[in-house]
């Protein structure tokens, strides 16, 4: 009858191999999927962060979208032969049907003044009794083109 395998010279029942070979199998299974774990986070991580920046650059389109149109149609009303006339209230009827539609509000002042010409939030006559004081920017004038100002909330 032969012995048992010796390891460092002792002799041990097989329960022990059987439980040492077990230790080590599940030591290294742990291993392994705390790897995996840690790739799985890694990789949720990259696509969290690729889904960001792809939602940010269609924020930014959707905003250039919008400035740009807001552009077109002031440019449009730049047009307007009751505006390059100067007769304020069918260019304020026409101004004010185009902000309905849109839902926006329209203010057009003078940029050499900065006296507020138009507002679609008031009726046609509302400036004339009370002109409303703006301070005049020159970045418009020295560009030579449209400009949109930033958003401005004011009492009316």
């Amino acid at each position: 009858m032969a012995s048992p395998p010796r390891l460092f010279g002792k002799r041990y029942s097989i329960r022990i191999y059987v439980g040492a070979f077990t230790a080590a199998f599940f030591v290294s299974a742990m291993a392994l999927a705390g790897w995996l774990a840690s790739q799985s986070v890694t990789s949720a991580q990259e696509q969290f962060r690729k889904d960001l920046e792809q939602k940010g650059r269609e924020i930014v389109a959707t905003i250039e979208r919008e400035i740009i149109s807001t552009q077109n149609v002031l440019i449009a009303l730049s047009t307007s032969r009751s505006l390059q006339s100067g007769d304020l209230e069918p260019f304020h009827r026409q101004a004010t049907k185009i902000a309905q539609q849109l839902d926006i509000q329209i203010a057009l002042r003078d940029a050499r003044t900065g006296q507020q010409l138009i507002n679609t939030a008031l009726p046609a006559t509302a400036l004339r009794l009370q002109p409303i004081e703006v301070p005049a920017d020159p970045l418009p004038l020295a560009a030579g083109r449209p400009e949109i100002s930033g958003v401005m909330f004011d009492p009316l």
